[in-house]
């Protein structure tokens, strides 16, 4: 499957808002299929002592991956949110 540029672009920019100011994201790694007629994007990334796995379908490759950020953008706030929660009570 070739990406279109504007997709690559626009993946490129939303790791880097999610990863900005925290920069706690160590690799990222997004997946595209194609299951049926419908497209699917997995979205890994992995965090220091943490990995986030996401996997989201629709008819085509930009909505996939809108829905694969969306879901990993709200995974990745409760894992900081639990994070802090813990240092803020002085466990590491």
């Amino acid at each position: 499957m070739t990406l279109a540029p504007h997709l690559m672009g626009w993946i490129a920019e939303r790791l880097e808002d999610l990863n900005t100011p925290y920069d706690d994201i160590c690799e990222a790694r997004i997946t595209f299929m194609q299951q049926g007629r419908r497209e699917a994007v997995c979205i890994e990334l992995l965090l220091a002592g943490k990995s986030l796995h996401v996997t989201q379908r629709s008819t085509t490759p930009d909505a996939a991956v809108d829905a694969a950020f969306r879901v990993v953008q709200r995974e990745l706030h409760d894992v900081r949110a639990a994070r802090q929660a813990r240092t803020s009570i002085g466990v590491a």
